[in-house]
C-alpha cells in the first residue's frame, strides 16, 4: 500500500506492464482491493473481486517475473499530485527504477513502458545526458531521487527489494514556457504539482529552460 508525504493513506493502482490498464485499486482502509476488467483481456466483471495484501504482493512479483517490471500508480487526492513508478528494472536489467510525479496515469504508464521496452532492447537512456531526452514527443530530464523520499513515495518498491539498495531516477518535464520546476520563474502551482525528489539538480538543468 502507499502513503502520501503527509502520511495519509492513498489509493494505489497496480498495473500490468503488458496492458497499461489498472488491474487493482487498493483500498487501504479495508486491506482489500477491487479488481475491474482490463482492456485487451476480454473479461467483463459485474461484481468486483476482493483481494488480500498477499494477493497484491503476488501481483507485483508475477508481473516482474512475466514482464521484467511492474508499474504502481498512485492517484491524486485532496489536491495532491499523482505519481507512478517502476519496480523490477533494477533487478531485471540493472537499470535504476523510474518515477514520474504529477502526470496522468495513462501518460505516465506510456512513458515508463516506452523506457522499459528500450531498456529491455539494451537501448538504455543516458540518465546523465546534458541534453533533454525526448520521450513521447516531450522533452524531459532525469534527476536522481534521494533515498529520504523512498518511504513516502515508493513503499511497494521498498517492500519488494527488502533491505537491498536500489537507485531511482525521476523523470521531470518543463511547463509550456520551457521552465522546469526548479527554475526561479516557474509558477508555484507547477512546482507543487511536480515536486522534485532530490536536493541536487544536475548542472545541465540549473538554467531550467529547454533548448
Amino acid at each position: 500500500m502507499e502513503y502520501s508525504p503527509s502520511g495519509r493513506a492513498v489509493h494505489t493502482f497496480l498495473c500490468s506492464p503488458g496492458t497499461g490498464e489498472s488491474g487493482v485499486r487498493a483500498r487501504l482502509a479495508f486491506r482489500t482491493s477491487s479488481v475491474g476488467p482490463s482492456m485487451g483481456q476480454g473479461i467483463a466483471m459485474t461484481q468486483p473481486q476482493r483481494f488480500t495484501r498477499d494477493d497484491l504482493d503476488k501481483i507485483v512479483v508475477n508481473n516482474i517475473s512475466e514482464f521484467g517490471w511492474h508499474c504502481v500508480n498512485v492517484i491524486e487526492d485532496d489536491n495532491h499530485p499523482p505519481w507512478s513508478y517502476t519496480i523490477g528494472l533494477y533487478e531485471t536489467w540493472e537499470h535504476p527504477e523510474l518515477i514520474i510525479v504529477g502526470g496522468s496515469r495513462a501518460t505516465s504508464h506510456a512513458m515508463l513502458k516506452t523506457l522499459a521496452d528500450d531498456i529491455e532492447m539494451n537501448c538504455q537512456p543516458d540518465l546523465a545526458d546534458a541534453n533533454c531526452h525526448l520521450l513521447l514527443g516531450m522533452k524531459c530530464r532525469f534527476v536522481e531521487v534521494w533515498t529520504r523520499y523512498y518511504s513516502d513515495y515508493v513503499g511497494f518498491a521498498l517492500w519488494y527489494y527488502r533491505k537491498r539498495k536500489f537507485p531511482m531516477y525521476q523523470i521531470v518535464w518543463p511547463n509550456r514556457d520551457g521552465l522546469y520546476p526548479w527554475h526561479s520563474l516557474a509558477p508555484r502551482h507547477f512546482n507543487e504539482w511536480q515536486p522534485v525528489l532530490s536536493g541536487a539538480i544536475p548542472p545541465c538543468a540549473m538554467d531550467g529552460a529547454t533548448d
